[in-house]
């Protein structure tokens, strides 16, 4: 199994994240993860992505996931650090 990580995004944007990730990034998605969340978890999450939508994604090695996690902080409307 290749490594993986969950981002939680608002659920009105989901679908124009996957594709810009999809094409630029070479991720590949396994399907929505929200179930896995308590409900703690998703009030929480709700303060910072409106509805939110779990994207469970694959990637090839760490240098990816870097570059992605890069490109999201030099974004401020972007909180990667959820979960932290």
């Amino acid at each position: 199994m290749k490594p993986t990580l969950v981002l939680l995004v608002p659920g009105s944007e989901h679908r124009e994240f996957m594709a810009e990730i999809s094409e630029n990034y070479g991720f590949s998605f396994s399907g929505c993860v929200i179930e896995d969340f308590s409900p703690e978890e998703l009030e929480e999450a709700c303060q910072v992505a409106p509805d939110p939508f779990a994207i469970l994604m694959e990637y090839e090695d760490a240098k990816s996931a870097k570059v992605l996690a890069r490109r999201m902080d030099s974004e401020p409307e972007w909180d990667w650090r959820f979960g932290e």
